[in-house]
């Protein structure tokens, strides 16, 4: 995917690069890179449960993170204002100096995806 700026630059290119091993059940998880034309580079890593990831750059340094909140519908979740649309909270904390952009792009992507 090429993510582009409002005037058609190219701000990024995003793929499904990998699948690794990861944590005590040694299941596979996704992994997917956003690329700028700088050459700086960030590697969403997909966990369970869904719609939870990682953020890292290619020294593995956690850069962000995104999890899920409680279920929409519930009394514990904020309130929603969606019309017949099943959606979803997720929480995503970002690290001091990382571009905010590069991971709501990232993860928007990667989530309808699947």
């Amino acid at each position: 995917f090429h993510l582009l700026r409002a005037d058609g630059e190219l701000f990024a290119k995003l793929w499904q690069s990998e699948s690794q091993s990861r944590g005590p059940d040694l299941k596979e998880h996704l992994v997917y890179t956003v690329r700028c034309p700088t050459g700086a580079e960030w590697r969403f890593r997909r966990a369970l449960p869904p719609l939870t990831f990682d953020v890292t750059d290619s020294a593995g340094k956690v850069l962000a993170m995104s999890r899920p909140e409680a279920d929409p519908g519930s009394p514990d979740s904020p309130r929603q204002h969606s019309v017949g649309v099943k959606s979803h909270v997720s929480r995503v904390r970002v690290a001091s100096l990382m571009d905010v952009s590069v991971v709501i792009c990232g993860l928007l992507t990667i989530s309808n995806l699947m």
